[in-house]
């Protein structure tokens, strides 16, 4: 992830040393993507080839240890077939990008898959083809068409949305400062997922979209203490 950085900042003289970022932020570039396209369910496509019938299932991964697991999975589920080509891409910028041909001729089946996600502009997704062998070979050529058809229809069958990747911000400060949290919330459009109080203050889940998680640690760790959860949501 890309944060931003050397933000100008105006220090607003109060008992609270409230940052503020100055309205030439406003002008800023942001190099990550606000918004990311993902799938909102599995779709699966069957395919024909000269007897030998490709199973296409397409579906939502969040990291590489999902994405074996489900592999696994499928492997199980369709025991009896003959390969299970696949290929699956990870991160906000697409950094992560796996492919296999499980037997495949090099280069006939994780390739063209690959290129079909790539060509839908998705990530955190995982393209798995079920090759049946129907007693007839199909050539380089005829593969590298089948597998790329096969996927093809599939990623034409599911539902792509755009999400907006987010972290959240664990936030705890003293009752004094709690107002302060809220106002930052409401200035920036970020929603308070919870709340709750305890003998020194207040506790704050807050959802950040990923491009103003930076400016959010930036202010809010002056009011108290500001930790990061690992996990990625999309809103």
């Amino acid at each position: 992830i890309l944060w931003l950085s050397n933000f100008q900042r105006t220090v607003l003289q109060n008992k609270f040393n409230w940052l503020s970022v100055c309205s030439a932020c406003n002008n800023y570039h942001i190099t990550m993507k606000k918004f990311v396209k993902i799938l909102d369910q599995q779709a699966l496509a069957i395919y024909r080839e000269k007897n030998s019938r490709f199973i296409a299932i397409v579906f939502p991964v969040f990291t590489e240890e999902m994405a074996r697991r489900r592999y696994e999975e499928i492997k199980k589920s369709y025991h009896d077939a003959d390969h299970f080509p696949y290929a699956y891409i990870l991160g906000l910028n697409k950094e992560v990008q796996r492919s296999s041909d499980d037997g495949e001729p090099s280069g006939t089946a994780g390739k063209p898959i690959l290129n079909e996600l790539l060509s839908f502009d998705l990530t955190y997704t995982m393209l798995v083809v079920i090759r049946y062998f129907g007693g007839t070979k199909l050539g380089t050529s005829g593969l590298k068409e089948a597998f790329k058809t096969a996927a093809h229809l599939s990623l034409q069958n599911a539902k792509i949305v755009e999400k907006q990747p987010a972290r959240k911000l664990i936030v705890t400060v003293p009752y004094e400062h709690q107002h302060l949290v809220y106002t930052f919330a409401s200035k920036n459009h970020l929603s308070i997922e919870e709340s709750e109080s305890n003998d020194t203050g207040m506790k704050f889940s807050i959802i950040v979209p990923c491009s103003l998680v930076e400016l959010a640690l930036n202010n809010l760790s002056s009011l108290g203490t500001c930790l990061q959860d690992e996990g990625l949501f999309f809103i």
